[in-house]
């Protein structure tokens, strides 16, 4: 598999686990204890994070679809564009992640309805997404 791909599966490997960890730890009572009236209890970061990542990964089997239809050689490495870029970097760092040549293939943001970038930003967005909300969960259960 190729470096950055691995990457981003890793770290949705990592993202499962953390969450499976807090599951085994946390009562029923902590599940749904809000830290503060105006915040979000840990069983509501993850209901925001499954209803996110099952929209996000419902458009990456047409971008997968359209790589291989498109052919080509693999890419060594990837390049974010610039709003793939811009929104991967809003949820915080990962190492870089492609079996097809996902990068030029575009896909629409299920939440922007303008919102393009490539289906490489996309899987990347996912990734961080989930850790950004596994650690909200992780403090709304502290």
């Amino acid at each position: 598999m190729q470096r950055q791909l691995k990457a981003v599966t890793d770290s949705l490997r990592s993202a499962q686990s953390r969450l499976r960890r807090l599951n085994d730890k946390l009562s029923d009572k902590e599940w749904t204890s809000r830290p503060a009236p105006a915040s979000w209890s840990a069983a509501e970061c993850v209901e925001h994070l499954n209803l996110t990542s099952k929209a996000y990964l419902a458009l990456l089997p047409d971008a997968v679809a359209r790589a291989r239809k498109r052919g080509g050689p693999r890419k060594k490495h990837y390049r974010h564009d610039a709003l793939g870029w811009f929104f991967s970097m809003m949820f915080g760092p990962l190492r870089h992640v492609g079996k097809f040549r996902v990068l030029p293939v575009k896909t629409m943001s299920p939440f922007g309805g303008r919102v393009k970038y490539s289906a490489y930003s996309a899987l990347v967005i996912v990734a961080r997404h989930q850790h950004r909300h596994i650690e909200q969960a992780e403090e709304a259960a502290t």
